[in-house]
C-alpha cells in the first residue's frame, strides 16, 4: 500500500512530505524516519481513485440488532417463564383451593 507520511526535517526542521510503499502504517513512519524525518506529524494512505472499493455494511462498534442471536436469546426466556410455571403452578393450584 502507498502511504503519505508528513513531518520535519531532523536538521532543518523544514516541513517534508514522503510518499513510500508499506505494508502497514508503522512500517511506513519507520521508512520516513530513517528517510531523515525527525518529527513526523501526519501519516495517511494513499489510495488509488479508480481501484474497485468494497462497500461496507458495518462499520467498527456496529452491530445489526437482527439476527440468530435474538432468536436464541427469545427461546431461552421462553423456556425459563415455561419452566417456572411448571414448577410453581401444583403451588398456585393449592392456594386456589
Amino acid at each position: 500500500m502507498l502511504y503519505k507520511v508528513t513531518g520535519t526535517n531532523r536538521d532543518t526542521g523544514a516541513r517534508m512530505a514522503v510518499e513510500c510503499d508499506a505494508s502497514n502504517r508503522a512500517s511506513a513512519e519507520r521508512k520516513a524516519a530513517q528517510s531523515g524525518m525527525g518529527e513526523i506529524l501526519h501519516c495517511e494512505q494513499v489510495q488509488d481513485p479508480n481501484a474497485p472499493r468494497v462497500e461496507r455494511r458495518t462499520h467498527r462498534g456496529e452491530f445489526e440488532a437482527n439476527g440468530p442471536g435474538r432468536l436464541i436469546g427469545w427461546a431461552v426466556v421462553l423456556v425459563i417463564v415455561v419452566v417456572a410455571i411448571v414448577i410453581l403452578w401444583p403451588r398456585l393450584r393449592g392456594l386456589a383451593h
